[in-house]
């Protein structure tokens, strides 16, 4: 199961912000990365990763790193 620290790792990879600079708190809206090919990016890196796909609707949806977590967990379950 994917953990906070490894989400907020993609997060950071697919917005290309540098390491360590998101936290659970951080709005994702606030991140310039995170735009259409951050979403896109993100969800390559989940189904590599984690082996969830994602919808970027239900991406877009998400205004914290916890709901993108809550998220994946949702997903993996199903």
């Amino acid at each position: 199961m994917l953990t906070q620290a490894e989400l907020q790792a993609m997060i950071e990879e697919a917005t290309q912000a540098l390491p360590g600079t998101v936290s659970a708190a951080t709005e994702l809206g606030t991140l310039d990365g995170w735009d259409s090919m951050g979403l896109v990016i993100f969800i390559e890196l989940a189904q590599s990763k984690a082996g969830v796909e994602i919808s970027v609707h239900d991406l877009r949806a998400c205004a914290r790193p916890t709901d993108v977590l809550e998220l994946v967990h949702k997903v993996a379950a199903t």
